[in-house]
């Protein structure tokens, strides 16, 4: 700050001063818009973990619901050209028997397979359910036809074991039936996030 010598009223700031006031004032601008948006960062991130979770014990649920009202299934089957659906490439993971006189679950069977997504609005490999429409009071319409509808998607195209995102397989200590599910995304800061959900039916 410059003085002046005869009676020491002070004149103003000097350039120099005021340019390192203004850099000081910039740099903490930068820090605090940095800190600001590695916050939205974080928040947008731990928001779509949350979805992507919510999408998974959803379909879990749906699943676990189709196996409770059929009457079998079998898990990775063998293809069937009696099956409702057309798989386009997909691979069955899961076939459960609609009705009592089809044990092998070859013919009007609800199928959930994994593979390509069928438009590109949908991220990465698919998990599509074959079955039959809801009605209104929320029970399957046997009667109706069956429909291919995406079910979730993000999974990944394999796992480090070689499985596909969803799976199905029997415990093999207890009666029932593991179902696994695994999505991956990226997040805002470019990095590959996986998130698992299991259930047993």
């Amino acid at each position: 700050m410059k003085c002046s010598k005869g009676d020491g009223v002070v004149d103003g700031f000097t350039l120099v001063e005021l340019m390192l006031v203004i850099s000081l004032g910039m740099l903490f601008v930068a820090m605090a818009l940095g800190v600001i948006t590695r916050d939205l960062s974080l928040g947008h991130a731990m928001a779509q973990r949350l979805r992507e979770r919510g999408l998974q014990k959803r379909t879990l649920m749906l699943i676990k619901a189709d196996l409770a009202r059929g009457y079998g299934w079998l898990a990775d089957p063998p293809i069937s050209n009696l099956w409702p659906c057309s798989l386009a490439g997909r691979q069955p993971v899961l076939a459960i028997a609609t009705a009592p006189d089809d044990p092998e679950v070859r013919r009007r069977a609800i199928i959930y397979s994994v593979g390509p997504a069928p438009s590109p609005i949908w991220r990465s490999q698919v998990l599509m359910r074959c079955g039959p429409a809801f009605d209104i009071n929320g029970e399957p319409n046997l009667a109706g036809s069956f429909q291919n509808r995406v079910l979730i998607d993000g999974l990944p195209s394999s796992l480090s074991d070689g499985e596909l995102g969803f799976v199905a397989r029997q415990d093999p200590l207890l009666p029932v039936l593991r179902l696994e599910l695994e999505q991956q995304f990226q997040t805002p800061d470019g990095k590959m996030q996986r998130i698992r959900s299991a259930a047993s039916a």
